[in-house]
């Protein structure tokens, strides 16, 4: 199956790798859930290396799921953008489409136009309903050159027996399935964004305990914080290390990796 077409803070395509390596996923998934897809790296990762008969994914920006579910329809219609320059005038056709955004096949291929080729692949959304994101030339020079190389067509065929929603997380209770948990970061002292996910971890535990209740096999990744281990510290945990470079130093991340099996 094909690799994510859009980029995403926290992609987890890689990550799946190593979380395989290590044991962490089941062999056996007939129903996979994830309630927080993202840019669903975690789950192309899956789906070349298990066989899954039903697959749910949701997430609350809609905009992304407005993405997601215009590419199935008509993937045909995103290759086509890849005929026009993407310069300043047009990413900001594109920008000023998001704002007055609409679940239509118009903002979806907006959508994935300026998630490609914005500065670290940021949409920032406002409460007025404005986006603020900037043009990148490295990544319009990847968008042009690399992207139309990827195979559309494998990332559609994952896409077509997916049931998509824009939910809160919580609404998402399924029964007996394996349920990838990876919330975006808890975030501080930002007062101007609209939050798509009003996210606690006394929420998020919450959760936790009732996939739990209902059978299912739950593997959830966080940043690594004492608060959350010791939230969590009748489930099994593991830590995971990531190098991270930046340009004045390099560090190593830590990330909580917690499951119920």
């Amino acid at each position: 199956m094909g690799k994510p077409i859009i980029n995403y803070i926290g992609n987890k395509y890689r990550y799946g790798k190593a979380l395989d390596k290590l044991g962490l996923i089941p062999d056996k998934i007939d129903s996979y859930v994830e309630p927080f897809v993202g840019g669903a790296g975690f789950l192309c990762y899956l789906s070349e290396v298990r066989d899954i008969k039903k697959i749910t994914i949701n997430d609350k920006d809609c905009m992304l799921i407005n993405f997601y579910t215009n590419f199935k329809k008509s993937p045909k219609k995103f290759e086509e953008v890849f005929k026009q320059t993407i310069n300043k005038e047009v990413f900001q056709k594109y920008k000023d489409c998001l704002s007055n955004f609409k679940p239509n096949l118009e903002c979806a291929i907006a959508y994935f136009v300026v998630k490609n080729c914005s500065y670290n692949s940021l949409i920032s959304k406002y409460k007025n309903g404005s986006i603020r994101s900037y043009m990148s030339e490295i990544n319009v020079k990847y968008f042009n050159i690399g992207m139309k190389t990827k195979k559309f067509k494998d990332f559609s065929e994952m896409f077509k027996n997916i049931k998509m929603s824009c939910i809160d997380y919580r609404k998402i209770v399924p029964k007996d399935s394996f349920v990838f948990l990876d919330p975006p970061y808890i975030l501080k002292h930002i007062s101007d964004y609209y939050i798509e996910h009003s996210l606690n971890l006394e929420d998020i535990y919450n959760y936790f305990i009732k996939l739990d209740k209902n059978g299912n096999k739950i593997l959830m990744t966080l940043n690594y914080n004492i608060s959350i281990v010791k939230k969590f510290n009748k489930f099994n945990q593991h830590i995971y290390y990531k190098n991270a470079t930046h340009s004045i130093n390099s560090q190593v991340l830590k990330e909580l990796i917690i499951t119920n099996y």
